[in-house]
Order: C-alpha cells, then structure tokens, then sequence
C-alpha cells in the first residue's frame, strides 16, 4: 500500500523567493516521488492561484482551509480535525513551531513531525543582538522551546549546530534534515566584474547588505558592479540602491541567469538561525563565496576549503581582492565545493530519513 504523509503548513512554497519556500518545496519534490502527499494550507490565496494549477503534480490533495480569509486558531483546529476523521496517512509533518496548536487536531495514533527551519529562540537571540525586529519572533528561551518540541513525536533540525544543541534534549526525536542542493555547472571567467547578492527582505539580509555597502563596496565600485538581486531590495534606501555601480534586480523567478553573470556572490549576513540557504545555493552554482562566518556554518567545519570567510571590514576587502586578481583560487573553491555539494547536499541524502519514519 502507498504510504501518505500530510503536511501543515502557511507557507506559499511554489512561490519561491525565500529561504523557507526553497526548502519546503524541494521536499515536497523529492517526497512527491515515493509517498502519497496531502497539503493542508493554512494561509491565503491570491486570485490567480485559486485554481490551484501551481500543484498539478502533487500526489495527493492541495485542501486550502480557507483561501481568501484569515482564520482564527478554533477554525484551523477544526478544519484540521475534520480533514483527519476522513483520512488517516502515515505521518503528519507541521512546518514551523508557531503551528504547535494544531497537535490538538491530530488523532494520537498519528506520527508528528515538525519540520523547525531554524530554532526560534536562537533567533531571537541573534536578532537581539544586532537591534533587528521580525514579526514572527517569539520571546522564547531555549528551556521553553525544547519543551514545545517534545510535544512531537520528531523533530527535523535544518541545521546542524541546531541538531546538536537539541539533540541531547529530546530522547531520540530529533532527526537531522538539510536542505537538499543541486550542483549546477558556471563558467569562471578572466576578469571578475559582477559581485552579486541574493535575499528576501528578511532583516537580517537588509541588515547584512547596508553593512557591506558602507563598509566595503567603496573599495570596489570604480571597477566592479554589485548586483542586488531579491525582494530585499524593496526595504533598501534610495543612498544604497542609488549608489556608484550598484545594479538593483528585485525578485526573479528563475536564479540560473542571475548565477551564471556572477563572478563573486557574498552573503555578509550575520544574523538569524537555522541554515543560509543562500550560501549553499551560491556553491552548488560553482560561484566562488564570500561569507560571514555565521552565514557559512551551514556549509561545515571546514567552510574554508570551499568559500572565503571574512568577519571585520579588512577581511572582506582581502578575500574580494584574492578572488578578484587570481581565477586559480577561484576554480580551487569552486572545484572543492562541487565534490562537497555532490556528496553531502543531494536530495535523497537529505530527505531520506522521513522515508524511514513510515
């Protein structure tokens, strides 16, 4: 017998554009090909989306609670508890800790997954220190988290320094779940002119974007072009989009032309939890990488052998120099950074241990 997972989620996954769309749907893709999927959307649609043609392929049913309204808390649980007295799957996977409530709805005798994205309370904690607010922060120590999470029979940590800090903590349940990445081949060219940036309008990216235009792109700008390419760009001021070759892209759909012009991409981000898809994203198109430390722990221990790390001003404007003046150490990264993709980033990798939940 086909075996069904139903997922819970708000998120517009076939939108794309952000970190979490990329991840829910690429594990809707690979999930797609071996178990039955429901959806259970908790969120609004737009008008050209109520005829649902964006899930065609899915295997099972796209059910919208209630597309064009919001709901309260009572209604999802009892649209949800409807939904499970007419269908019993395999396993529930809840998208985002925010959504815990809905365990309420959920017979007993079915399996929960929570699929965390990030831990919350780190979060906050990042964005605390750097002075940055978003609206799904939650005031929430680690303690009380931890408690929220064992409230489900497993945990999928999107990180692996989440996975570790929790795992202690949660009697088996956590399960360590990347994101998966496709290696995609780009051509290394001669002379480095693009410098590109990728982001949503997360806080964090705008944060991350404005320092490195006031800090560092002034050392560059007479003889090299940053691209800002995202919906971060919507939360930028006229003095950084305005400024001497800075090229502004907003939202594209499709990334492959974006990496295929970049000589360099940078992530400067410093804040946030979870992983910085971006970076991952950046490697597996075989574009050399300057990041943050923190953007780059998603990439491993020895983030070093495949992207440059920079934290202070002057560690930035050497590791764009090094790659900008020689190709050998740009190919060295991204040559490295291939083999490690491959290896660890691919989709049945990452995914596989839901299949062995079932």
């Amino acid at each position: 017998m086909t075996k069904k997972i139903v997922i819970i989620t708000y998120i517009h996954f076939w939108r794309s554009g952000s970190g979490d769309k990329a991840r829910l749907a690429a594990l809707i893709e690979w999930l797609n090909r071996y178990v039955v999927i429901d959806i259970l959307f908790i969120g609004r649609l737009e008008q050209p989306e109520l005829d649902l043609s964006f899930v065609k392929s899915l295997s099972g049913q796209f059910i919208p609670l209630n597309p064009q309204s919001d709901l309260t808390i009572a209604d999802c649980k009892s649209m949800i508890g409807r939904y499970f007295r007419a269908n019993s799957p395999h396993l529930c996977i809840v998208e985002y800790l925010n959504l815990d409530f809905v365990l309420e709805a959920i017979p007993p005798h079915i399996a929960t997954l929570l699929d965390t994205h990030d831990l919350v309370s780190r979060r906050k904690e990042s964005f605390d220190k750097f002075g940055l607010v978003h609206v799904n922060n939650e005031d929430l120590s680690l303690r009380d988290e931890l408690e929220r999470l064992k409230k489900f029979d497993f945990v999928a940590l999107i990180s692996r320094q989440d996975f570790q800090d929790v795992y202690p903590h949660l009697d088996g349940k956590a399960l360590l779940v990347p994101h998966s990445i496709t290696v995609r081949r780009s051509v290394l060219r001669t002379k480095v002119s693009n410098v590109t940036f990728v982001g949503s309008e997360y806080p964090p990216n705008v944060h991350g974007i404005e320092w490195f235009i006031d800090n560092v792109w002034k050392t560059f700008r007479s003889n090299m072009q940053l691209h800002i390419v995202g919906r971060v760009a919507k939360k930028l001021s006229s003095q950084y989009t305005d400024g001497t070759n800075i090229f502004v892209h907003g939202f594209v759909a499709d990334l492959d032309a974006i990496y295929a012009q970049a000589d360099i991409v940078i992530n400067p981000v410093v804040a946030g939890a979870g992983i910085k898809i971006k970076s991952l994203e950046a490697i597996a198109y075989s574009v050399p990488l300057v990041s943050s430390p923190h953007s780059a722990e998603c990439i491993g221990q020895h983030a070093e052998q495949f992207c440059m790390t920079a934290t202070h001003v002057e560690d930035w404007k050497e590791a764009l120099t090094r790659l900008r003046d020689s190709i050998d150490v740009r190919r060295s990264l991204v040559e490295q950074a291939r083999v490690y993709v491959e290896q660890n980033y691919s989709a049945d990798k990452c995914y596989n241990e839901i299949l062995r939940l079932l």
